[in-house]
């Protein structure tokens, strides 16, 4: 299979619907990993903890934003990268359905 070059701020914000066509949630940060090769993404975090990773300073966003951070961890959900069909980037959609993300990878 060919591989495809997809801008990751393309992604940032989109909203992800299951198998079902059920809303996930938003990705709000994309985790990469530097190789030799080239930089390739890891996962996708959906939620509210994901956009306070994004845009916070490490560990201070739980001074400012207690009530926020409770509630979006609760929300947060790590997505695996080849758990994610972005083969159309405007609408990303999960392979599963929504339940299944988090019975088998519960909350991070």
């Amino acid at each position: 299979m060919k591989s495809r070059r997809i801008h990751a701020e393309h992604l940032l914000g989109r909203i992800v619907h299951d198998a079902d066509g059920r809303r996930v949630g938003r990705i709000e940060e994309i985790e990469a990993e530097q190789t030799r090769n080239g930089c390739y993404i890891s996962s996708f975090i959906l939620g509210e903890h994901g956009l306070l990773k994004r845009f916070a300073i490490r560990g201070i966003e739980a001074l400012f934003f207690r009530s926020i951070t409770e509630k979006g961890v609760q929300r947060t959900r790590g997505v695996p990268w080849d758990k994610l069909d972005i083969s159309n980037p405007k609408r990303p959609r999960l392979r599963w359905r929504r339940d299944e993300l988090l019975g088998k990878h519960g909350r991070t």
